[in-house]
């Protein structure tokens, strides 16, 4: 065995590994583009479908347009949900549930849900 100063000398010269590793930040989705979300297991993107103002309909054509991104684990409401993006409220979109991306506004120009086109 060697004498105490010998081992704390070896174990200064050991690798540093295993549980001494830093843990990964954790993934913001809130934070990241659609692009970027789809990358991510633990988020999802939020899809929404755009609303004409001049024929006052929802254009279901096509699939949603990805909005935003946000955590697997948020909790959304089962309600039909209309927000605007931020820079533009008169760009209109409809969201099949509660859950809009952050930091979008009320629409403009809509208030009730329009028919489909």
């Amino acid at each position: 065995m060697l004498p105490p100063m010998h081992r704390l000398w070896l174990f200064a010269l050991a690798p540093l590994t295993g549980c001494l590793d830093t843990p990964e930040e954790p993934v913001l989705c809130t934070d990241l583009y659609p692009s970027e979300c789809a990358q991510q297991a633990e988020c999802t993107i939020l899809s929404g479908y755009s609303v004409s103002t001049v024929e006052g309909c929802v254009d279901f054509t096509g699939g949603g347009v990805g909005s935003g991104c946000d955590s697997n684990e948020r909790v959304c409401l089962d309600q039909e949900t209309l927000a605007a993006p931020p820079e533009d409220p008169s760009d209109c979109f409809l969201f099949t549930d509660s859950c809009v991306p952050t930091d979008w506004v009320s629409c403009e120009d809509v208030s009730d849900i329009p028919p489909a086109c």
